[in-house]
């Protein structure tokens, strides 16, 4: 799974907010989302369509990211992989703490 995050216009805290099966489908889904001329609204200058699931955030920088080596667009995984990452840490859990 992909995950998109952005950072807001309000409060500029960074949020997962579209998920996707390829990078690819995640800057489609950017470009189509994209305002072809930024607009002001109230305090804001937009750069996402009116309506858009993407509108109170900002775009990603050049290169799709977000922050000095904070990417916008991030492979985070299958589920066999999170799965596989929870049994371990279940496994390190109790190889670390006392048994009673």
């Amino acid at each position: 799974m992909w995950i998109l995050r952005l950072k807001t216009l309000d409060t500029q805290m960074l949020e997962a907010v579209a998920w996707a099966n390829s990078e690819q489908e995640l800057k489609d889904f950017l470009k189509q989302e994209k305002s072809i001329v930024e607009y002001q609204d109230g305090r804001f200058v937009k750069a996402f369509k009116m309506g858009s699931p993407l509108e109170y955030f900002y775009p990603p920088l050049k290169g799709y990211v977000v922050a000095v080596g904070v990417p916008a667009i991030e492979d985070v995984g299958t589920v066999d992989d999170w799965v596989q990452e929870t049994i371990q840490n279940f496994a390190n859990t109790q190889e670390v703490l006392h048994q009673v």
